[in-house]
């Protein structure tokens, strides 16, 4: 609720002069041509490392994201996540658990893994596999460079370093809950357009935002 403060002004003019541009910047030869400071990267399987390093080349430095505590690696669900209903019986409980036990299973993951969607392995020992699955002629579709076949530029060791070491100090990304999502980009996507001012993104926000919180969102 802190909307009507000079911290969060300075965080609208920052976002106003650095952040809101007609076109986004993806991932690409901006960066080795000088014309942006870095690219945000998702690596969704290990192959997608190798095909940044081949892309940007051995010089790149993946920093992590911008926090309190210094740079940091964020993990995110590759889907929806899974729940039960509070209503639940016990035996309905007991079968949820059993099928989240199969999910995370070593065989629940390995088969899991064939599929073209699967992303990174919850477990340690599925991830390895997948680490040295990596092939010559293993071919990546990578946003803003095309097709990358790793050919002899694969290096598995190397990218099963930066990969586990990315894991192993990763956070897992948080977010507000939907409905709060949703009214912050109500407010500020009308203040970044134009089409209302500071001081009424600031009164809307601390107006939306507080009946939000009163009415038990916050839970």
């Amino acid at each position: 609720m802190n909307f009507d403060s000079s911290d969060f002004r300075k965080a609208l003019e920052l976002a106003g002069k650095y952040c809101v541009r007609e076109e986004g910047v993806s991932p690409g030869s901006s960066l080795s041509e000088g014309k942006v400071l870095c690219n945000e990267l998702t690596v969704s399987k290990p192959e997608d490392l190798a095909a940044f390093r081949i892309c940007y080349g051995e010089n790149a430095n993946y920093i992590g994201y911008p926090t309190k505590d210094g740079a940091a690696h964020f993990i995110e669900r590759g889907g929806s996540p899974l729940v039960v209903r509070r209503t639940a019986t016990e035996e309905e409980k007991e079968a949820a658990i059993a099928f989240i036990r199969l999910c995370l299973s070593y065989e629940g993951q390995i088969r899991a893994s064939k599929d073209l969607n699967f992303g990174l392995s919850a477990r340690r020992d599925v991830l390895e596999e997948q680490i040295a699955a990596m092939a010559e002629d293993t071919a990546v579709d990578t946003p803003g460079f095309g097709q990358i076949v790793l050919g002899d530029d694969l290096d598995i060791e190397l990218d099963r370093k930066a990969l586990l070491d990315m894991v192993d100090k990763a956070r897992p990304s948080r977010y507000f809950p939907t409905e709060l999502m949703n009214i912050m980009w109500e407010e500020l996507e009308q203040y970044f357009s134009g089409t209302i001012t500071e001081e009424m993104a600031i009164d809307h926000l601390e107006s939306r935002v507080g009946l939000y919180l009163e009415e038990g969102g916050s839970h």
